[in-house]
């Protein structure tokens, strides 16, 4: 688990991409599918991120966010 800020949210058609801070500064991209939970997320707001691992796929950061 790790404790990140979240930074940027994006609608992206059939996902959203969601753009979080680490406390050490790194940067990380989540893409999730639409719901209606993330209707209520904010940039700025804390989140403790989790996922299984086989569903993560790790590559450098390019900055496709801008």
């Amino acid at each position: 688990m790790l404790e990140a800020t979240l930074t940027d949210m994006r609608q992206m058609g059939d996902h959203v991409l969601l753009r979080f801070r680490l406390a050490n500064g790194e940067e990380l991209l989540a893409r999730r599918p639409p719901t209606a939970a993330l209707q209520r997320v904010t940039a700025g707001q804390v989140a403790i991120l989790a996922w299984q691992p086989g569903q993560a796929i790790a590559f450098p950061f390019r900055g496709e966010m801008g």
